[in-house]
């Protein structure tokens, strides 16, 4: 579905702002004992603290921090949690969004990759060609900001079919072990967030 040009211009203008301030975290690497640590178990109040978030598959925490934000907007939204199989890898995945009405109208928005938010009309639908939805969960309670992403969608974990924490944990450890990894990524992690609508 096509955007009015009145609508990327309002959607644009609600959530540079927002970008703007999540640009004080940091995405940065680190050990493999912090990724097994605090991979996946920051609350968003230790996130909003330590700023610095995991340079790998940071859209969970991302996500959570986009939705206080937009809450304190007086903008609601639904987490959105996409179970998927990751052709890259062999293997499964959970990449998070959030569906929110703006301007009379329903949309999504989801950090499609490091620096670059997507915005999209109507339900969420992944869009990327490396990877295959299994399924898509919704959470629509309140998050407690003092529990993790895990801690707080309890009832969604449960709803899950192939997704490990602890065999995505290792992968990124191994993958995060070659040094260039993290140096080519320096250009996306340095870049300011980027805002593109789905058409």
């Amino acid at each position: 579905m096509s955007f009015s040009l009145r609508e990327e211009k309002e959607l644009s203008d609600f959530f540079r702002p927002l970008l703007n301030k999540i640009e004080s975290i940091s995405l940065v690497n680190w050990s493999a004992s912090d990724i097994r640590e605090k991979f996946g178990k920051q609350s968003l109040n230790q996130i909003l603290e330590s700023k610095e978030l995991f340079y790998m598959q940071a859209c969970s925490p991302l996500t959570l921090v986009l939705k206080d934000y937009m809450e304190k907007e007086s903008v609601s939204s639904v987490l959105v949690v996409e179970e998927l199989f990751d052709f890259r890898y062999g293997d499964f995945g959970l990449h998070f969004g959030l569906e929110f009405d703006f301007l009379d109208s329903s949309f999504f928005v989801h950090f499609k990759e490091l620096k670059n938010v997507e915005v999209g009309k109507g339900s969420y639908v992944s869009d990327q060609s490396r990877v295959r939805t299994e399924q898509v969960l919704r959470f629509n309670g309140v998050l407690d900001p003092d529990k993790n992403l895990f801690e707080n969608g309890r009832s969604i974990l449960g709803s899950l079919k192939y997704f490990d924490l602890d065999k995505q944990v290792n992968r990124m450890i191994s993958h995060n072990s070659n040094p260039d990894v993290y140096a080519r990524s320096l250009s996306y992690i340095n870049s300011g967030f980027g805002i593109s609508f789905l058409k």
